[in-house]
């Protein structure tokens, strides 16, 4: 039978099924064409097309004569799949020479992974650049949150097309500068479908109903995109009857907005509806299947969830994951093992849902033993397991992981940088900071903060200066360092220079004046706020309670601590408790200290008795004090100091 070259091509460019293609590659591999590096291009291409990636590399190993298309091929057939990112790198690595198809294959898989260094790096090296490469830089800046950057980039695109256009709208969208987006938008030569859905879907995600609808009815055309998203963006708000009414009027439903409904619906606590609707499709796709799965888990139902996934004929991730996660929830880590243990397939969504399960429940060194047999852990999964070891003080093993990985991104530099200064390891965390090529907040607040827990308080007030760019955090951080530092009026000459107050930085300033012995201030600043209109918290109230203790009053201990939950509804946490215990233990009122010791809603600590043991040594009262010093003992056994305190007031013939 003759070989019909151009009708070959053809269908291995059409080819979506894996078993067609095994026909298809068998039927030129017996031919006299099996050599060629055209029809093996095409193989490769179709197997990657079809998900097969080992065999895409088999036949690219194979090949005698390899030209840049069969390197381009490979390279971008790996960017294009989740987890072989530095499989793609090793290609594109290996390459004789550089092409800019490849690289900007990379550029953008970087891009999409937040590895703006090494997109960066790519897109350095380019001898001349395109649109495209051009695009997937400024999308890679945008997603590391420097719109700034990416915008200068946009401006010196010389041919702006719909795809540059998008992004850069995009950019502004993702980052909260709304009004910016608009006014790109207004700006944009010719508006597809896509840029209208982006920009739509930019105001919907965050929260922008009114704008986002506005923009919905300003579109000239709707597609299953743009109703799919003002549903969802309706019901993601708590707005399911107007998602319902929305979904009704469309003029005709295709499976996503249909899955899309019955997730709202689930999520919004009508299961019922969910139920009714996946019972009026005939043959329910694996996404439907998924949906009302992570519907019954997202209700508490597992019994059904599980019911529902055991008749499923062919689980889709959503429906693994779904699943895994809603034991991971319950506790059951055993079980949520085990289903992962089934999974045929598994996409790093899966990996990262038990990981993030076993660091959530303290499951340390199982979520490593897990991390361990990832053949390729995202830079996601790195930066989870690092923090998790980060948070709970374990530098070295926060390190070896740091370490590891391949892409050393902002994130995890930052994560490496708290870890330190939290751990009081100055000299570590200025040596990250100054090797970071970016900063965010995060990292130049956590300098402030460990420089000014370490006494630096004019070095950290240099850095807070240097700030790109300031929010609440990082102005309580400097005031607080101030505070730590005794400096209370540098404290609220600080204050009264913040432009926008918030409630962490009210807290900040009342925390600052209570702990420094200035009671009085801290409660005109308290009664200040209640007149600005914010409402206080529990970390106010500790602070509110510790400057009534400064200034001897117990009535207004008494009359705060009421107001907490009676004016405030805010719920009395231990600490409240223990300021009072303190307050009545310092005015002499032992009787009621312990008698509130006693009756709290929580478990007595060392801390309270030891309080209380305190006031008893300055009142003389011998039995109370003994009844406290073996209850603060009793209670933390490692800790000596009560029996030191009685036994050294024996000895000496001091009061106790």
């Amino acid at each position: 039978m003759r070989f019909d070259r151009h009708a070959t091509a053809e269908l291995l460019r059409k080819c979506r099924d894996p078993v067609q293609a095994q026909a298809l590659h068998a039927q030129i591999a017996s031919s006299s064409h099996g050599a060629e590096a055209f029809f093996n291009n095409l193989v490769i291409h179709m197997y990657a097309r079809c998900g097969k990636l080992g065999e895409a590399r088999c036949v690219f190993d194979s090949m005698v004569k390899r030209n840049i298309f069969s390197w381009n091929i490979i390279v971008s057939a790996h960017t294009q799949t989740t987890g072989f990112l530095s499989t793609a790198a090793s290609f594109y690595d290996r390459m004789p020479r550089w092409d800019p198809v490849a690289a900007t294959a990379m550029i953008a898989a970087f891009a999409s992974a937040g590895q703006l260094c090494s997109a960066r790096e790519i897109f350095d090296w380019l001898p001349t650049r395109s649109t495209i490469s051009e695009t997937a830089i400024m999308g890679a800046y945008a997603k590391a949150g420097f719109v700034q950057e990416a915008k200068k980039v946009f401006d010196i695109i010389s041919r702006k097309d719909e795809v540059c256009w998008n992004a850069i709208a995009t950019a502004y969208a993702s980052n909260r500068h709304l009004h910016r987006a608009r006014g790109i938008f207004e700006k944009i030569p010719q508006r597809s479908s896509v840029c209208w859905n982006a920009l739509f879907s930019a105001l919907a995600q965050n929260g922008h109903l009114a704008e986002s609808k506005q923009v919905f009815d300003e579109m000239p055309e709707h597609d299953e995109y743009s109703w799919t998203g003002l549903v969802t963006a309706y019901a993601r708000n708590g707005h399911l009857g107007d998602a319902q009414r929305i979904f009704r009027g469309m003029p005709r439903w295709c499976p996503v907005t249909w899955n899309a409904m019955m997730s709202a619906c689930a999520r919004n606590g009508n299961l019922h509806e969910a139920v009714r609707m996946f019972a009026r499709l005939e043959h329910p796709t694996p996404e439907a299947w998924g949906t009302l799965i992570a519907g019954y888990t997202s209700n508490g139902r597992l019994a059904e969830a599980r019911e529902l996934f055991d008749r499923s004929p062919n689980p889709g991730i959503t429906s693994w994951n779904a699943l895994i996660t809603a034991y991971i929830d319950s506790g059951d880590l055993a079980e949520a093992e085990r289903l992962f243990d089934r999974m045929p397939n598994r996409a790093s969504a899966s990996w990262n849902t038990l990981i993030n399960g076993f660091l959530q429940l303290g499951e340390i060194s199982r979520a490593r033993r897990l991390f361990d047999r990832m053949l390729e852990p995202d830079t996601a999964t790195y930066v989870c397991v690092l923090a998790a070891y980060a948070q709970r003080g374990h530098l070295e093993d926060a390190q070896s992981i740091f370490d590891r990985m391949p892409e050393k991104n902002l994130l995890a530099r930052t994560a490496m940088l708290v870890a330190h200064a939290q751990r009081g390891r100055l000299e570590d965390a200025r040596r990250i900071f100054h090797g970071m090529v970016e900063r965010d907040l995060v990292a130049w607040t956590a300098l402030v903060g460990a420089l000014a827990q370490q006494g630096h308080v004019e070095e950290a007030k240099e850095v807070f200066d240097k700030m790109p760019h300031l929010d609440l955090v990082s102005w309580n951080a400097m005031i607080a360092g101030y505070a730590q530092n005794g400096r209370v009026a540098a404290a609220r000459s600080l204050f009264a220079k913040t432009p926008h107050l918030g409630l962490p930085v009210w807290n900040g300033i009342i925390s600052a004046c209570a702990q420094n012995g200035d009671g009085r201030a801290a409660l005109g600043l308290f009664r200040a706020m209640a007149w600005e209109g914010f409402e206080p918290n529990t970390v106010t109230f500790v602070s509110v309670l510790l400057a009534c203790s400064r200034i001897g009053s117990v009535e207004n201990t008494v009359g705060y601590f009421v107001s907490l939950v009676g004016d405030f509804g805010v719920a009395a946490m231990l600490d409240h408790y223990m300021c009072m215990v303190d307050q009545l233990a310092r005015t002499g009122q032992l009787d009621h200290a312990q008698d509130l010791i006693e009756s709290m809603p929580f478990e007595p600590d060392s801390v309270a008795w030891t309080i209380l043991l305190g006031a008893c040594n300055v009142q003389a009262d011998v039995e109370q004090g003994s009844l406290a010093a073996r209850l603060a003992s009793s209670l933390d056994s490692e800790n000596s100091v009560p029996y030191l305190l009685l036994s050294n007031a024996w000895i000496s013939g001091s009061p106790i």
